[in-house]
Order: structure tokens, then sequence, then C-alpha cells
């Protein structure tokens, strides 16, 4: 029998450095004896450097998530996507943020990890424009930083972005939208920040314009009941009238 166990060699709180994890197969009969059975393990403990306690796989998941999306491991984030439903891991991913607050969709686009932020933004009920605790950034802001760099990737990122739904008109704490962050010459990213806020421009326009002309055609509908309403009403009292000349006579 083998038994799998995962601990911390070392850790140092002070200096908030990461453990580092070993992993042991150990023997049932090597170690433990013929009679002796080994421990039960029911779950992987790890230190939570904030809170200086041990904490359970939900938060071994947030680490190694917001790991996957720094090293634009894909396989790890499908790992962790295979052992959670979707809305488990959406809420994982709008909820698991690193010292500064950035989400995993942040760290994505801050080093370029395409692949992750691909799988991120294919998993329904995450959201797109999370903001950073450190300047208010959104993940698109973290691209176009990320393209003062590397132009023609990070114009890419966020492209993809902007077709998943960013907003580009969303302004950090200092004021600043993601255009307003482009480095140099970089045609590209500029059009693809541009068309991002004239979309989100002309589709308010449209949702206006569409809840107008429903205003519009309720009042129309209203103001045919009552004509109609009218004549009704015209109608009866000509029939009242007749009928009493009738009697009349």
């Amino acid at each position: 029998m083998t038994i799998e166990v995962k601990y911390a060699e070392s850790f140092d709180v002070s200096r908030r450095v990461a453990p580092t994890m070993l992993t042991k197969s150990w023997n049932n009969k090597r170690f433990w004896g013929e009679e002796k059975t080994p421990p039960r393990v029911d779950r992987i403990a790890r230190f939570d450097l904030k809170t200086s306690k041990m904490s359970d796989e939900g938060a071994s998941y947030r680490e190694q998530l917001l790991d996957a999306a720094r090293r634009n491991n894909s396989d790890l984030f499908a790992t962790i996507a295979e052992a959670l439903d979707t809305g488990k891991l959406s809420s994982l991913i709008n909820e698991a943020r690193d010292a500064l607050g950035n989400t995993p969709l942040h760290l994505a686009a801050k080093y370029g990890s395409f692949e992750v932020m691909d799988a991120i933004l294919d998993v329904e009920g995450v959201e797109v424009d999370p903001r950073n605790r450190l300047d208010g950034d959104t993940p698109l802001h973290c691209a176009v930083r990320y393209a003062e760099n590397e132009p023609e990737h990070g114009a890419f990122l966020a492209e993809t972005l902007v077709e998943a739904g960013s907003d580009a008109r969303i302004k950090n704490t200092a004021g600043l939208k993601p255009v307003d962050l482009i480095r140099g010459e970089n045609g590209p990213l500029r059009e693809t920040l541009q068309a991002g806020e004239m979309a989100f421009h002309l589709e308010e326009e449209e949702r206006a314009r569409g809840e107008y002309y429903m205003k519009q055609g309720l009042e129309y509908m209203t103001l045919t009941d009552d004509i109609a309403q009218l004549h009704q009403d015209d109608d009866d009292d000509e029939g009242s009238g007749s009928g009493s000349g009738s009697d009349d006579e």
C-alpha cells in the first residue's frame, strides 16, 4: 500500500516566504511495519501565510490558481477545473487574490499568460472587470501595462479581453482608462481600446433607444385602449337610447 503525503519542508512567516511543498510516497511495510496502518490523510494541510494558521485544501486551490496564472500553467489550471464544478470554479477565480489584490485574470494579463487567460474567460460567471487594490486596475489595464514591453502580445491580450466583454471605459484610482496607459506607438492596441469604448457607447445608446420606444409603445397602447373604451361607451349609450324609445312606443 502506498500513500502520498504533501508537507511543507520549511517556511518563514516573518519574511512571507512560501513553503516548499514536497511529496513523499511511503510504503506501508517499510515505514510502518507489517501490523501497523499508516495514518489516514483526509486532506492536504497548508500553512496560510496571511493568518499564520493551517488551512484546508480550498486555500491550496487558490494558491495553485494564482500560480497557474502567473506561470501560464494551463495544465495546472485544467487540473483545478476538473476538480470543481463550474459554480465553485468561477467563485474561486473571482475571489482568489494575491497580496496586491490581483485576481487570476489580473495576473494572466500582467504576465502575458494567454492560455490560462483564455481558459479563465471560458468559465461561465467569471468577472472580466475586477479591480485590484493597489491601483484600481482592471485586467485590461494590466494588459496595456504589459504591452509596454511586449507590444504585439499585449495588444493581443487586450483584444481578447475586449472581445470577452471588458469595459475599456473604466478608470483606475488615478483616473486613467486603459488607453491612457499606452506608451509609445501601438496603433493596434489603441484601435482595439477605442473600438471597445465605442462598442459600449453604442450599446448604451441602443438600450436607451429601446427603452424610449418601449415607453412610447406602452403609452400608445394605453391611448389606443382608452379610445377604444370611449367608442365602446358611446355604442353602449346609443344602444340604451334606442331601446328606451321602443319601449315608449
